[in-house]
């Protein structure tokens, strides 16, 4: 038992520190005194959702929502927080995906986990207001909210095909909510 109390807080702790992003980018050489960096430019199909970890139907799932919360109350610049929040759409995005595709009887925790990655792409969408209106570069954030939208939607066929008929007017919602993100994305990069 001493053990324990020594282990969990610890344990705990690493998850609140480990990295959450990591990006790459290729070095083309041309010559040995000339070399360019080279980003690849994202599309749909390059676009991919992280690993979600620990499902919504796992005990412990709380410890991992405690987490970000904490770290999404850590992030005080609003277009991290917006980053970060769209890490966390594309986690429940993802997490939805692996129920409906993974587990028998979960559609309807499935539609509940697309809905709150919704609500973290729309409060990305406002941290993203939030960063305009003083002045920040958000052409690369937006970018990155439209290639989600897209990809989300790409998955939405995929998915509607795992639900049930009795659940199909609730993921028709979700499905229409998502849509409906496009306006506010567009008025984002006027």
């Amino acid at each position: 038992m001493k053990y324990l109390l020594i282990l969990i807080p610890s344990l705990f702790f690493l998850l609140l520190v480990l990295p959450i992003n990591a990006y790459a980018q290729e070095e083309i050489i041309i010559s040995p005194a000339v070399s360019i960096t080279y980003t690849p430019t994202p599309s749909i199909q390059s676009y991919s959702l992280p690993y979600p970890g620990i499902l919504p139907d796992n005990p412990l799932y709380f410890v991992k929502t405690f987490r970000d919360r904490i770290i999404s109350f850590m992030i005080s610049d609003a277009l991290k927080k917006a980053e970060f929040d769209i890490l966390q759409a594309d986690k429940r995005m993802n997490a939805a995906y692996y129920l409906l595709d993974k587990r028998i009887g979960k559609e309807e925790l499935a539609i509940t986990t697309i809905s709150k990655a919704e609500n973290y792409y729309e409060e990305a969408i406002a941290r993203i207001r939030e960063a305009k209106q003083e002045g920040r570069d958000i052409r690369g954030a937006i970018k990155h909210l439209q290639r989600a939208r897209e990809y989300y939607l790409s998955l939405f066929p995929k998915m509607k095909k795992k639900i049930s008929p009795s659940f199909q007017s609730g993921f028709a919602y979700v499905t229409k909510r998502m849509e409906l993100f496009e306006k506010d994305v567009n008025e984002l990069s006027l």
